[in-house]
């Protein structure tokens, strides 16, 4: 009875903040999340499709919902939430006295903005004064953008366009300044290419090797994985093209030296007797 009277207690507290309590705890909520418990109560935080327990990038703006128990062999006094953005304001955003050995409760709060990192920091204290903390990070999903009809041509036969700035989508000359000359064509004569890319300043490729289709790149999550799980790091592609000038059909992987953001290329076709390739490029910053 004891438990259902907090229950009611903290309902009517929380109704303003969006807040559901409860007096017993959720069987539920096995999944620990950030850096753990530090000997006062045990806290853990759900972790599924619909609540956040662990380090996660979310859409700009998203409703974060988090499920909270924690348990204590004596009565806890205290539960609190403290939000800290990376760059600006840091304090709670929630605070709750009350006198139980277990305690759930779902929260809601809306999340970081775009490029914005959100630090949470869930706090129980028992009423003997010993504390513990549990802590995770959410950050934003960021959409990718797309360029079409992108051309690379043969260096000796046009070294006006040989050289492709994957940052910014522009061509360059084969013998311009190799700063931002991501990509190169690497010919030895004038008709047809090596059907390979090359690089002027130091920019990273690989091959993938997973499962997703170009269609499939949606953020720059997939991106990231797509670098870490994809093995080697080239200066040179391998051929991106065969006898029949007909594309690979394995997506390459660039990693730019001006910025350290990777990219994914699709080949779409081969022209002029293999003097012009065609691709397409995700990335963040197109």
């Amino acid at each position: 009875m004891k438990l259902q009277k907090l229950s009611f207690l903290l309902l009517a507290v929380m109704a303003t903040t969006s807040l559901f309590m409860s007096g017993c705890k959720d069987d539920d909520t096995d999944n620990p999340g950030g850096n753990g418990n530090t000997g006062g109560p045990t806290i853990t935080l759900l972790d599924d499709l619909t609540y956040i327990g662990k380090n996660r990038a979310v859409n700009p703006g998203s409703q974060l919902r988090f499920r909270i128990s924690a348990s204590y062999a004596t009565n806890m006094s205290n539960i609190t939430v403290a939000r800290t953005i990376v760059g600006g304001a840091s304090g709670n955003v929630w605070d709750t006295a009350f006198s139980a050995t277990t305690f759930t409760s779902d929260f809601f709060i809306q999340g970081p903005n775009s490029n914005e990192k959100h630090i949470f920091t869930f706090s129980a204290t028992g009423a003997d004064g010993k504390k513990s903390e549990v802590s995770l990070e959410v950050t934003t999903t960021v959409n990718l953008g797309e360029r079409t009809n992108q051309e690379l041509l043969n260096k000796i036969s046009d070294p006006d366009m040989a050289a492709y700035d994957v940052v910014t989508g522009a061509n360059f000359a084969i013998n311009a300044p190799a700063a931002q000359l991501d990509i190169v064509d690497v010919s030895t004569t004038a008709m047809g290419t090596a059907g390979r890319f090359g690089t002027a300043n130091g920019s990273k490729f690989k091959m993938y090797t997973g499962t997703r289709v170009y269609a499939q790149f949606k953020t720059v999550e997939d991106l990231n994985t797509a670098w870490s799980t994809s093995g080697a790091e080239l200066n040179v592609t391998p051929d991106l093209f065969d006898a029949n000038e007909e594309p690979i059909d394995q997506l390459v992987l660039i990693k730019s030296a001006q910025n350290q953001k990777v990219y994914v290329i699709q080949i779409i076709d081969v022209f002029q007797d293999g003097n012009l390739i065609e691709f397409s490029v995700k990335g963040e910053t197109l």
